[in-house]
């Protein structure tokens, strides 16, 4: 990605502008909340009350209020996972908007309700998009989501669900083929290496710059104009986020005009919001949000060389 020279009518970023429209936000938030409350509440009572008067769970040799909680408590977790995903979209308009964001898309807008059935009484792993943002920074559009995966049903007690933050950069030059970008691993990596070498594989691809071959292995596929990709600007940033994020295993693309960057994440953004959580309480953890949802801005700013400092 080129070097260009930043947009002036965009505003730097800056969280101590959005302070007053936080309050604000926040306060519109809460009747929402109180609201999805209610609701949530029924619905949970509703979805325990069917199960505890189905005559269907005593043949099966369990007890009505063993199977009421069985079933409200699905539906309570879901419930709160719902309003985690639309508090998110309450506050994000007021602290997102000035940089570009021109639409965020919450859980309900992905959510198929036959599959999350399925996964909670099958073995199998169930990934949850929790909200999208989308928007355009600088004339360079970008996207990006909140990703949940939630282990098999036999592995939940050993297994946590897994969070991912990915962002989509467009690329305003245009490129064929694909490139993969990943962190090297001391131990494995040599021994795939010298395998794709014993196999004629010589889609590796390296750079001039001794530093990054040395942190980052790069793969292509029919990308002629690669050069152009894996400029110094991009460089620089991925080895930024390799620098704050050293314990951190993301990966990074180029596909079908965008920039692909995957990023794993401890807890879910904005992770203190709930059902049970005044909106007003939270004013402390906007900062961080407000942080997560310009990672785009950042990281088109530091692709194209003019930003300097962590990106993630």
């Amino acid at each position: 990605m080129k070097t260009e020279v930043p947009d002036e009518s965009t505003p730097l970023l800056s969280f101590s502008q959005e302070r007053e429209n936080v309050v604000t936000a926040l306060t519109q938030a809460e009747d929402k909340r109180k609201t999805a409350l209610s609701a949530s509440i029924c619905f949970a009572f509703s979805a325990g009350f069917a199960a505890f008067q189905s005559n269907l769970f005593d043949v099966a040799g369990i007890g009505s209020y063993v199977a009421a909680i069985i079933f409200a408590a699905p539906c309570w977790k879901l419930s709160n996972w719902m309003w985690h995903s639309l508090a998110i979209c309450s506050i994000a308009p007021e602290i997102a908007s000035r940089y570009g964001q021109k639409t965020i898309r919450n859980a309900w807008e992905f959510w198929d309700f036959e599959s999350w059935i399925t996964a909670q009484f099958n073995n199998q792993e169930q990934q949850l998009t929790s909200w999208q943002s989308e928007g355009n920074y600088r004339n360079i559009a970008y996207r990006l989501r909140e990703v949940s995966v939630q282990p098999a049903r036999r592995t939940r007690p050993s297994s946590p669900p897994r969070y991912y933050l990915m962002a989509e950069i467009s690329v305003p030059a245009s490129f064929s083929g694909r490139i993969e970008i990943r962190l090297r691993n001391s131990v494995t990596d040599p021994f795939i290496s010298f395998i794709k070498q014993m196999l004629g594989d010589d889609s590796r691809i390296y750079t001039s710059d001794q530093s990054f071959d040395e942190i980052f292995e790069i793969y292509g596929e029919n990308c002629p104009d690669y050069q152009d990709l894996l400029t110094p600007a991009l460089r620089k940033a991925l080895l930024t986020i390799a620098q704050y994020g050293v314990r951190q295993r993301f990966s990074a693309r180029f596909e079908k005009g965008w920039f692909y960057l995957d990023f794993p994440i401890e807890t879910p953004i904005f992770k203190n919001a709930s059902l049970l959580q005044p909106m007003p309480q939270l004013m402390d953890a906007i900062q961080q949000l407000w942080w997560d949802l310009t990672m785009p801005q950042r990281l088109i700013d530091g692709l194209t060389g003019n930003y300097e400092g962590p990106l993630l």
